[in-house]
């Protein structure tokens, strides 16, 4: 469904060209997360008779039904606005290279290969203790740049 090519309207069109076009009521549900989820129901008119494709197409009822996430599509189409503009590319820019810095530093600098605890509680405190140790480490270089400025900055 994904693949579907669409009308001006919006419709989807299956592989065999029949447009789903008779709207036949929302589905509102929640996701396991909590989040919203509401599908806009869709079929064929002639509930796809006569159709070589009727016995793939046909899981469950009577004839097929085909839903739109709307409140998918909405937010995907404002991520994709937000990572489109010259803004939104920086940043993701950015964020990546931020991201592989701080792994490559726990990885190379402080040798942290393996985790030595089990369990998921074990190794989200050792993850945790080294991250805290990384960001305790980031501190001392600013505080040791600063007292370093200030020391220039006096003796100029």
């Amino acid at each position: 469904m994904l693949n579907w090519k669409q009308t001006e309207e919006g419709f989807l069109i299956c592989p065999e060209g029949r447009v789903l076009d008779q709207y036949e009521g929302d589905n509102i549900s929640r996701t396991r997360g909590g989040n919203l989820h509401i599908s806009q129901m869709y079929a064929e008119k002639g509930h796809c008779e006569g159709c070589p494709r009727r016995s793939q197409c046909f899981r469950f009822g009577k004839y097929r039904r085909v839903g739109k996430n709307v409140v998918m599509e909405e937010l995907q189409g404002k991520v994709d606005e937000n990572l489109g503009c010259e803004e939104g590319k920086g940043l993701c820019r950015q964020r990546s290279i931020q991201v592989e810095g701080a792994f490559g530093i726990l990885k190379q600098d402080r040798g942290m290969t393996r985790f030595r605890r089990r369990g998921l509680k074990g190794v989200k405190m050792e993850f945790l203790l080294n991250c805290l140790g990384l960001n305790l480490y980031k501190y001392h270089l600013f505080w040791l740049k600063q007292r370093a400025n200030n020391l220039i900055g006096k003796l100029n």
